[in-house]
């Protein structure tokens, strides 16, 4: 009977594996969607069985892991296996310059340049345009 017990009660018996990657990267504020994990035991579903543990916060920079994990017992045994899938958010957007006015202009010489006005925005990290460096060098804008 015990020889009976270790092969219904095998761990190898008992399998669970992601849907889709285990590695993920997704862009901020990106939605994540989750593809779940399959699990069975001796060649039956009970992917329902399935536990998860771990959130994707899309709205702050980081690596989040989410673990899946599958609980089998009978026989007096427990057995126990998970996966994890490592999911990283990252701010792959570049920020955008906006121009007020034309984006080419002529001048006559002698003519003064004046700058109309600019706007910068991040996706990540919002109204940037006080970050925005220029200055104008043997009439040229750097």
């Amino acid at each position: 009977m015990k020889l009976y017990k270790n092969i219904y009660m095998n761990k190898t018996n008992l399998l669970i594996e992601l849907n889709g990657k285990n590695k993920i990267t997704i862009n901020y504020d990106e939605k994540y969607k989750e593809e779940g994990a399959k699990a069975s035991f001796r060649s039956n579903d009970i992917s329902n069985d399935i536990k998860v543990k771990g959130k994707v916060d899309t709205k702050k920079l980081g690596t989040y892991k989410i673990t899946y994990s599958i609980r089998k017992s009978g026989l007096g045994k427990s057995l126990y296996k998970n996966v994890i899938r490592e999911v990283k958010v990252v701010d792959q957007d570049k920020p955008v310059i906006t121009l007020s006015g034309d984006s080419k202009i002529s001048l006559t010489v002698g003519d003064e340049y004046k700058e109309l006005g600019y706007s910068a925005t991040d996706n990540y990290d919002g109204d940037i345009t006080s970050n925005i460096k220029y200055s104008i060098k043997n009439d040229k804008i750097i």
